[in-house]
């Protein structure tokens, strides 16, 4: 890779074209004083050397002069100024100095950078700047999306609403609750009276309806079982006769067992 030796006071300057130069793949070192040129030039030796012509500590024409009138120096040096910029300074630059070319500010990059080309050849590119081959990529034909399986919706009852077997399910939950039973209720005496006095009347009613068997004996009237009919209204008013059901007492009156027909 060429290298470029840029002196320069004026610190934009010499950032611009240090970006440019490197771009182009040139290896750029920089001073910004002529004393410091002159250190840089005699430590890196570069192949070329681009200066400003008016620079502190030493002036860009005797710097030049140093640079060329050296006897192993096959660098060129490259004036250019913003100052200087009548013919004769150019003359002088050119014949006395030793210089290779001279260039007025504001420069014409395209015409400085074909100047050093010529000098140089054409720059390296540097590993960073080279061209990547890009090769065609491979047609990836899209895939189709997939669907989505329909939802099915629950049946729903057309009386309520309900949406089967969920609701369902938690009509099954909720019935238990309804069917918790309630704070029991005393019996008044009246009552507990009337149960015990139907119990024994059941006790009465419902006799034991094995028919007694006899050789002879045929049944005769009623119901056919081998007892006579009872009747069970005169019963019942016999038995109820003596309950006093308005006063909260039950008189259970005395009555005589049914005579077995």
């Amino acid at each position: 890779m060429k290298k470029i030796l840029l002196v320069d006071y004026d610190q934009s300057s010499l950032a611009s074209l240090h970006g440019i130069l490197a771009k182009e793949g040139y290896l750029v070192i920089t001073a910004a004083d002529g004393q410091a040129g002159w250190d840089k030039y005699n430590k890196e030796s570069p192949d070329l050397v681009l200066m400003e012509a008016m620079l502190p500590k030493v002036h860009g024409f005797e710097l030049c002069q140093r640079i060329t009138s050296e006897r192993n120096s096959q660098a060129p040096v490259f004036i250019m100024t913003g100052v200087y910029k009548d013919r004769v300074y150019r003359t002088e630059a050119l014949r006395t100095y030793g210089a290779s070319e001279y260039f007025e500010k504001p420069l014409k990059m395209a015409e400085l950078l074909a100047s050093i080309e010529a000098v140089l050849g054409k720059p390296e590119v540097r590993p960073e700047f080279k061209p990547v081959e890009m090769k065609p990529l491979r047609e990836i034909k899209p895939e189709p999306l997939p669907v989505a399986p329909r939802r099915r919706e629950k049946p729903k009852s057309d009386d309520d609403g309900f949406s089967l077997p969920a609701d369902l399910d938690r009509l099954s939950r909720e019935i238990p609750k309804m069917r918790k039973p309630g704070p029991a209720r005393r019996e008044t005496p009246a009552e507990a009276s009337l149960e015990s006095l139907a119990d024994e009347l059941l006790k009465t009613v419902v006799v034991d309806s094995t028919p007694h068997k006899t050789g002879e004996e045929k049944p005769r009237g009623g119901n056919g079982n081998g007892h006579e009919n009872v009747d069970i209204d005169k019963f019942l008013k016999s038995a109820l006769a003596g309950f006093d059901l308005d006063k909260d007492k039950v008189k259970v009156p005395k009555t005589a067992p049914l005579a077995p027909p």
